[in-house]
């Protein structure tokens, strides 16, 4: 399977907003947030264009991404420091189409920016 390929993310991205919405307590955002980041880093074009019909949902996720995402519960170095910079440059590199794809590239950036890699234990 290749999240490259449209016809593999389309129903990709629809299975993971389905499971975003339907999830009352949280308990599996954090998969699904790691699932977004995949799909986004393998196909941003298709990633950014559905996320620009689900603005409740991309807000929620981008809000709660680095708590979601980027959190590590082994002792240091946490290898997710590294995957946070790479994300950075490749959407510094890529083209998602005009208007509210670009808008939302520029917010998941800008995001990926400021936070930072935590440990918890």
């Amino acid at each position: 399977m290749s999240l490259g390929v449209d016809r593999v993310v389309a129903p990709t991205m629809t299975c993971f907003l389905k499971l975003w919405r339907e999830e009352q307590r949280g308990t599996t955002r954090n998969y699904e947030s790691v699932a977004f980041l995949t799909i986004m880093e393998q196909n941003p074009q298709l990633f950014f264009s559905t996320m620009a019909g689900e603005p409740k949902v991309f807000s929620e996720w981008l809000g709660t991404l680095e708590s979601q995402t980027f959190v590590w519960p082994l002792d240091p170095p946490c290898p997710l420091e590294t995957r946070r910079k790479q994300l950075i440059a490749m959407l510094e590199h890529i083209y998602v189409g005009p208007g509210t794809p670009t808008m939302l590239k520029n917010a998941v950036a800008k995001k990926l920016s400021t936070i930072r890699c935590r440990q918890i234990k």
